[in-house]
């Protein structure tokens, strides 16, 4: 995360790392999980200032608060070696 990106809604920052093919699915998967109160498990593109093209795998649990908020607790992890490996097996 950049300085600038520091002070920017998440919803910003990610739409402008997520590639945009992978970014209504990405915010369908939340939206969803958040509706049912269920686990939330997504893979995504990314693109990174440095890194470049990044494979992503995002799981998360969702829990309501007494107020009717909905909060999610989780990781976002890099499966870019695996995706490339996954590639390499196909190709093989």
């Amino acid at each position: 995360m950049t300085p600038e990106e520091k002070n920017k809604p998440a919803f910003e920052i990610l739409k402008s790392k997520i590639i945009p093919e992978d970014f209504t699915l990405f915010m369908l998967t939340i939206y969803q999980a958040k509706k049912d109160m269920k686990s939330w498990e997504h893979e995504f593109r990314a693109i990174l200032p440095v890194r470049g093209l990044r494979w992503y795998k995002g799981v998360a649990t969702v829990e309501s608060e007494e107020n009717g908020d909905v909060n999610f607790f989780g990781k976002i992890t890099d499966i870019t070696v695996y995706k490339e490996q996954e590639l390499q097996l196909k190709l093989s």
